[in-house]
């Protein structure tokens, strides 16, 4: 496992490589302006998904896995998936802030990678930002240890959602 230090070095690098705008094409996703359904050169699609009993029946295939939620406080909602590896790297990256007049009932789709074959997932770290405390997140499609994964990110009763979605391969 990593040690604190380890871990604070990384952010402290992850924090100097945005500051000097180093990137990497493969981590790009559409601005945040654009719409859930839209796919630019991106490796995570984002789509919204209207009811989910309806996309269980589309694709019965599926099998759906819970994500664990890892924090759930004052509207802030912590999903992860799997462990970091030794050699894993961020390979796709999603973030968009949303919000409504009124309260809605949120389902986003995240699929990586957006076309071709991807690294071997090995952690998927979502934070979700919204006014209520209720959601959940599930694995639809692929998974930890596979070339691909379809992530849909639910909230519930929401004026805003505000999500940054991480996902580590190897």
């Amino acid at each position: 496992m990593f040690s604190a230090k380890s871990l604070l070095i990384v952010n402290v690098l992850f924090v100097a490589c945005q500051a000097l705008a180093l990137d990497y094409p493969d981590n790009e996703i559409a601005p945040i302006e654009d719409a859930f359904d839209l796919e630019k050169d991106n490796t995570v699609i984002v789509q919204g998904v209207d009811n989910i009993d309806n996309f269980q029946k589309e694709h019965p295939e599926l099998t759906l896995e819970e994500l664990d939620v890892l924090s759930n406080v004052r509207g802030q909602m912590v999903y992860t998936l799997g462990n970091r590896a030794a050699g894993d790297r961020l390979v796709g990256k999603a973030a968009r802030k949303q919000t409504w007049s009124t309260k809605q009932n949120v389902k986003i789709q995240l699929t990586y990678p957006s076309r071709g074959v991807g690294a071997m997932v090995t952690y998927v770290h979502i934070v979700v930002n919204q006014s209520t405390k209720l959601g959940r997140a599930y694995v639809v499609k692929g998974g930890l240890h596979q070339h691909q994964i379809g992530i849909v990110v639910e909230a519930y009763k929401t004026k805003f959602v505000d999500y940054h979605v991480e996902i580590y391969g190897i």
